[in-house]
């Protein structure tokens, strides 16, 4: 069974439980998740380099 540690992700979720939602900016249905950002799904990574063009390798 779960028991909420003081100071553990229960202590942390109790305050925002009445009636706000995770993203205020959005209009959001009860019962439906706001949808996440794309750069939380993927998140951003490095592109690899280019390969070195002819035209950067004449200046």
């Amino acid at each position: 069974r779960l028991l909420a540690l003081p100071g553990g992700r229960a202590a942390t979720r109790e305050p925002e439980r009445p009636g706000t939602p995770a993203s205020p900016g959005k209009p959001q249905k009860p019962g439906e998740r706001p949808m996440p950002k794309p750069s939380e799904v993927f998140p951003p990574r490095r592109r690899p380099a280019p390969p070195p063009s002819e035209e950067r390798a004449a200046g």
